[in-house]
């Protein structure tokens, strides 16, 4: 989902207070509508499978959680002005990155000597990049 024009002075009823008072500890604004846009996009999300009263614990690792509904896992990601969301019946991730311009030099200190060949040796490095970087991210 795409924040950049969410209206902030329009939010929903259903965002809660930890995440409106989350967001207003941002300095910048895209940070805000990052924060606020997540949730909305979750709440939505549960929406669409009948969970329209989701309380939200965290755990040891800082990883939100649905408390009332064991069954139901999610995870959230956002890069620049784009949110993501994923939500099944088993663990699960997402993740979304804006793609920039990478300098490869640093490739070669991230990546075990396979990945890094493979990475200067093929025809879109910057996919390549990403691509093992994301696995990494993973794992």
């Amino acid at each position: 989902m795409n924040v950049s024009k969410l209206d902030c002075n329009k939010i929903p009823a259903s965002l809660s207070n930890e995440r409106l008072k989350k967001s207003k500890r941002y300095v910048h604004q895209k940070d805000r509508y990052l924060s606020i846009g997540v949730e909305i996009l979750l709440n939505h999300v549960l929406g669409e499978i009948g969970i329209y009263d989701p309380l939200f614990g965290v755990d040891h690792y800082g990883k939100p959680f649905l408390k009332n509904y064991s069954d139901v896992f999610f995870n959230l990601s956002h890069s620049e002005e784009y949110v993501a969301c994923a939500v099944s019946n088993s663990p699960v991730g997402v993740d979304i990155e804006h793609i920039h311009d990478i300098d490869l030099n640093i490739a070669k200190y991230y990546f075990y000597g396979s990945e890094y060949k493979h990475i200067i040796h093929n025809k879109d490095k910057k996919k390549a990049f990403l691509n093992y970087g994301s696995l990494k991210r993973v794992i």
